[in-house]
């Protein structure tokens, strides 16, 4: 039986998100996702406040990604806007 720990798949979307690997990051949040009853068995009470911490940051970093990605498009189409002068 595949062994489900959920600190270790929060880890590896943390990093996959830093890297801007987010089909990846998808990825892992979908296996997680769809086996939640078996990630669910594996936590432990000492570990709770700690992954909701991780998820939390994951937020974060996610946040930043798409502020990022909307300040981007915007400058796009302002550079756009320009070129047609």
């Amino acid at each position: 039986m595949l062994e489900h720990n959920l600190r270790e798949e929060l880890i590896k979307i943390e990093l996959a998100v830093k890297k801007n690997e987010l089909d990846f990051a998808l990825n892992l949040f979908e296996k997680i996702n769809q086996n939640w009853e078996e990630y669910k068995k594996g936590i432990k009470q000492e570990e709770i406040k700690a992954l909701i911490k991780l998820s939390e940051y994951i937020e974060k970093l996610l946040l930043e990604k798409k502020k990022n990605f909307f300040d981007r498009k915007k400058l796009f189409q302002l550079r756009k806007a320009y070129s047609k002068f």
